[in-house]
């Protein structure tokens, strides 16, 4: 392999520059990619080289100096004065997630897949995949137009935690995010909607234990987010990176190459962008600078809209729900 003959310095400014631009290779392959198989494992992946190795820590070093800085900007006034004007957004991001899962979640019932593009109802038992399409199809309308929104989240739950039974549980925790989404919905319900008679004691007896768990509800919406971070980037990207090396063979996704790094192979760009999405999940999983790297997501989600279009739209719309919340009601 090309990559690793090159100087050492060279190496480094390489991973360093793909390490600190935020990557178009955001989307999940396996929404892409169906020739993967044919796709031989570079020797970047093959074991430890130089190469790697220097990627890994240099990605370690970016994890410890996000913990550093986020102990070091606590007492930042700057800092306190942009948390306290996102706060005063903060009740936007209950309708906002439940919009966007909603209407992903219904218009994947008439697509016909289940959460996520890869998840194709063809793969499950006939009447089983029609009975949870249409479930599907019920519960996303019923987030879109708010009835009982607690009520509508269980059964998002529910739906989620049963197809680990039609699909291998790694096909379905990348998608863990609907597992935060739909506790955070079921703890803090939605009180930008109208009260509707009697809707109270569908959770009355629950309305204690629901209140308890109120502190944890963005907790819950964060690791989700995180989860859907880091098992894709491991193991599509890192462990399984034929998925995204076909990805990018077939989509000009690689710009460091039109930059000018010539040798900046297409091993290289998905190692680095596997290491970006592992170092944004983590830091998102442990709580640190949540708001900042949301708004990462944010733009980074945004800017592989122009070039997979709308239906990289209505895959991400969830997660563009989830990232918002955690912006704009995050602790910290």
């Amino acid at each position: 392999m090309h990559g690793v003959t090159l100087r050492p310095m060279k190496k480094i400014l390489f991973v360093l520059a793909a390490l600190a631009i935020p990557h178009t290779a955001f989307a999940h392959e396996k929404w892409f990619v169906t020739n993967h198989h044919t796709i031989e494992r570079p020797e970047l992946f093959l074991g430890l080289n130089a190469t790697n190795i220097v990627m890994g820590i240099l990605a370690l070093a970016a994890i410890g100096a996000a913990f550093w800085l986020d102990k070091k900007l606590e007492n930042s006034k700057a800092i306190a004065k942009a948390h306290k004007d996102l706060d005063r957004v903060q009740a936007w991001g209950i309708p906002v997630v439940r919009l966007t899962t909603g209407v992903l979640m219904f218009t994947a019932s008439y697509i016909g897949f289940f959460f996520a593009p890869d998840l194709k109802t063809v793969f499950a038992p006939p009447v089983w995949g029609t009975i949870l399409l249409y479930a599907q199809a019920f519960i996303g309308l019923g987030l879109i137009l708010g009835v009982v929104p607690r009520l509508m989240a269980a059964a998002g739950f529910l739906l989620y935690a049963a197809l680990f039974v039609i699909f291998p549980p790694l096909d379905m925790l990348p998608y863990f995010v609907y597992a935060g989404i739909f506790l955070y919905l079921l703890i803090l319900g939605d009180s930008s909607m109208p009260k509707v008679k009697g809707k109270g004691l569908v959770f009355a007896i629950f309305k204690d234990w629901l209140k308890k768990l109120e502190p944890y509800a963005f907790d819950f919406l964060r690791i989700g987010l995180a989860v859907s971070l880091i098992l894709p980037a491991l193991l599509y990207k890192i462990i399984q990176p034929e998925y995204a090396l076909a990805f990018v063979a077939s989509h000009p996704v690689n710009f460091m190459q039109g930059l000018g790094f010539t040798q900046f192979t297409d091993a290289m760009f998905v190692l680095c962008a596997g290491l970006t999405e592992f170092i944004l999940g983590t830091l998102l999983l442990f709580g640190v600078l949540p708001r900042f790297i949301v708004a990462v997501l944010i733009f980074a989600f945004t800017v592989t809209l122009t070039m997979f279009g709308m239906f990289e739209l209505l895959g991400h719309l969830p997660l563009y729900g989830a990232a918002y919340a955690i912006l704009v009601g995050a602790r910290s």
